[in-house]
């Protein structure tokens, strides 16, 4: 059975068109990503395609009903 982020990267792989996006990275954060991406064999982008694969995943209807209903508002 797949994992949800390897689903995900299943699902991207077929995909006829991608998006670009851009983020802002603070250094440390961007030398980690170069570090991980360096070590793995891995590009960076398909570490941050799969970090937020894993984001999104986590934020479920279930999370977003906890905060919305404990928390007074849905995470950011």
């Amino acid at each position: 059975r797949e994992t949800a982020p390897a689903a995900a990267t299943a699902n991207r792989a077929s995909a006829q068109r991608r998006v670009r996006a851009s983020v802002r990275l603070e250094p440390e954060l961007h030398s980690q990503l170069k570090s991980m991406a360096q070590s793995t064999g891995r590009t960076q982008q398909s570490i941050l395609v799969d970090a937020l694969d894993e984001y999104f995943a986590r934020r479920t209807p279930q999370s977003q009903q906890y905060f919305e209903t404990y928390r007074g508002q849905a995470p950011r």
